[in-house]
């Protein structure tokens, strides 16, 4: 019977022989790691959060002009992952940096919670745009509007249709605001 081991990422117990075992050797010592995980699946999906998160961080950091240490960054980043996913959060920094780091210099905020708000609520302010963009454009929740079905012959009725039940046209509309309703 094969000794059970962690899985370092979720912490499930899981049988050596069936897990993915990843080896390292310290430097400095010279002794032999094991790190397991369920599945190597699962060790390259957080291997790719955790990158995502460094370059997060450095964004933030390019947008300053510094490298901030400020647990402040942390925890308005974690806010924002709150609603959005990791991806959405680091695609969004990415494709706005620069706007972002062009009208941060021009406010003249001196302290560095000023500056950091800043940028998260910049973020905040695009992220929900930038992320239904980018939904549609990948196609994944796009779904086709009913009227594409229509023929030319139903598009025509239903325009038709619509002018008949018309009350005021844009004319008559602005005859009224003029004051030329007699005209």
């Amino acid at each position: 019977m094969a000794r059970q081991v962690k899985c370092k990422i979720c912490g499930e117990k899981i049988a050596s022989d069936t897990a993915y075992c990843i080896e390292k050797i310290n430097e400095k010592t010279g002794k032999k790691t094991r790190s397991y995980y369920c599945s190597k699946e699962e060790y390259d999906k957080d291997k790719y959060q955790k990158s995502l998160w460094k370059e997060i961080l450095l964004l933030y950091d390019y947008i300053l002009g510094y490298t901030c240490i400020s647990k402040t960054k942390i925890n308005q980043i974690k806010d924002i992952e709150e609603n959005y996913s990791r991806e959405q959060l680091y695609n969004c920094l990415r494709a706005n940096a620069d706007s972002i780091k062009m009208y941060l210099n021009q406010k003249d905020i001196y302290e560095e919670y000023g500056k950091l708000s800043y940028i998260t609520n910049a973020i905040k302010n695009k992220i929900k745009d930038y992320s239904q963009n980018e939904q549609i454009q990948i196609g994944s929740t796009y779904e086709p509007m009913d009227c594409l079905d229509e023929t030319d012959e139903d598009i025509f009725r239903r325009l038709e249709h619509d002018r008949s039940n018309q009350k005021e046209t844009i004319l008559d509309i602005i005859r009224r605001i003029n004051g030329d309703g007699d005209k």
